[in-house]
């Protein structure tokens, strides 16, 4: 962003060059004194919002980085005498309120390239969570290359700039799945390279196969040279998964796949890569193959029926499918009903404390009804609950791509003689309910109360007449 600064007789000169967000379109800029200096600060919001503030000369140093979006306006919401934004949007506006140092209070984020994948991983063993991705540079022609970006801790990163260019191809998706491959106790990279195109001009040319590619970590979050890539033998290849599913103590994939290209086998089903543990592979597996018309490019692992083997979640664009796993790279399917079929797995875990792997997905629903998040309770046998356990209904427009199940500390509160409802009072995802409020309505004239970690709960018992 160029800064222009006026002169008394109507001429500009050139002032400060900010640096933006890579590869953004914007949506508006904003211009208000942030902080008590009096100076005038800028907002800017395109992919990420991110404030400037200004020393009232004509320049600028980058304040903040917000994962919101829309339309900025500035101004005192709350009345604390500080400058809050606004940003607006036509399904969605978001409230950052003003620290009155340059600064709003909104979830943090780092600018990175336009990713065509990407992952998280502690890459440098220093117990924070980093991101790997796979980018582009250049114009005409563009190279792929992998990327890497080191976690500060605070929700912020550092992007490193070693890069390493990734093999010549023609495919427009790229996937990313980050494990100790190769043995060494270092988090490595495998990308899945989606081997379609975008076209079905050629769909029996060697431009169109996926296959995946290793890259050794070094534990700095940089990482050594291409291996050799694996040809997966099929189009179209999703999101893997990996875990050791045969036994050997390895790390193995599973990788979904969809094939547009009636003439090239179509369809969509799973293909299973065996590691041997030195970052190579053995000859891919493709499951029994069944063609349903839809597109499943995500799958889900974990010990579905407690019977110390992985097994398998997918959902192939039209019906679910449970894999129970031999614990020798085969697989026995099983058909899954769930009371919405439509939309796509985002994690298991074990969020109701039975012991046994529940189901989060997102369901898709075009109706007036919108589309949900749910939860659906795991049987212990490989199955699940037809209904879901939880539901809750997600903005307008929005649809949820992937998900994660964590350690959130909590507080629930519910009138006596009730049941404990699923949905908690209050969270703590930093390790402990801090200082809080929340009204439990009763007419019991008693709560109950469940918290996660000991806490001091102070009651304040209080009528109130609700017509």
């Amino acid at each position: 962003m160029q800064i222009l600064l006026g002169s008394s007789s109507g001429s500009f000169s050139q002032g400060a060059t900010l640096p933006l967000a890579p590869d953004a379109v914007f949506s508006g800029i904003a211009a208000g004194a942030l902080t008590s200096d009096g100076n005038l600060d800028l907002v800017t919001s395109g992919v990420v919002t991110q404030t400037f503030r200004g020393d009232g000369k004509g320049g600028f140093s980058q304040s903040g980085s917000y994962a919101a979006t829309g339309y900025p306006l500035l101004g005192d919401v709350n009345g604390d005498g500080k400058l809050d934004l606004l940003l607006g949007g036509s399904t969605n506006s978001f409230f950052l309120p003003g620290n009155g140092d340059g600064t709003l209070q909104g979830i943090p984020t780092t600018a990175l390239p336009a990713a065509l994948g990407f992952a998280s991983a502690d890459l440098n063993g220093d117990g924070v969570a980093d991101a790997v991705f796979v980018a582009q540079q250049g114009n005409t022609p563009t190279q792929d290359y992998l990327g890497t970006a080191l976690g500060r801790g605070d929700g912020t990163f550092i992007t490193l700039k070693q890069s390493i260019a990734l093999p010549a191809s023609s495919a427009n998706f790229f996937t990313l799945v980050p494990g100790n491959f190769h043995g060494t106790g270092k988090v490595d990279a495998v990308v899945v390279v989606s081997g379609y195109d975008g076209s079905c001009t050629s769909p029996s040319s060697t431009t169109q196969n996926a296959e995946l590619i290793s890259y050794s970590g070094n534990g700095d979050g940089t990482f050594q040279a291409a291996g050799s890539p694996v040809d997966l033998g099929v189009v179209g290849a999703g999101i893997g998964v990996s875990g050791d599913f045969n036994g050997d103590g390895k790390l193995d994939l599973v990788i979904p796949y969809y094939n547009v290209c009636t003439a090239d086998a179509p369809g969509s089903d799973l293909v299973f890569v065996p590691g041997k543990g030195d970052g190579t592979f053995g000859t891919p597996v493709a499951f029994a193959h069944s063609y349903t018309g839809g597109i499943g490019l995500s799958v889900l692992a974990g010990d579905l029926n407690n019977d110390k083997k992985l097994d398998l979640v997918w959902f192939d664009g039209v019906s679910w499918s449970i894999y129970l796993g031999n614990g020798d790279g085969t697989f026995n399917q099983m058909r899954l009903t769930l009371s919405d079929m439509s939309g796509a797995p985002l994690a298991l875990g074990d969020v109701n404390g039975d012991g046994n792997l529940d189901l989060l997905v997102s369901i898709l629903d075009n109706s007036a009804a919108g589309n949900t998040a749910q939860i659906y309770a795991g049987k212990g046998d490989g199955t699940f609950q037809g209904t879901p356990l939880y539901a809750v209904p997600l903005p307008n427009s929005t649809e949820v791509f992937s998900a994660a199940i964590g350690d959130v500390n909590y507080l629930t509160l519910w009138p006596n003689g009730e049941t404990q409802p699923v949905v908690s009072t209050l969270n703590a995802p930093d390790g402990a309910i801090t200082s809080n409020m929340a009204i439990v309505p009763t007419t019991k004239g008693s709560v109950n109360g469940y918290a996660t970690n000991s806490t001091n709960l102070i009651l304040d018992l209080s009528s109130y007449f609700a017509p």
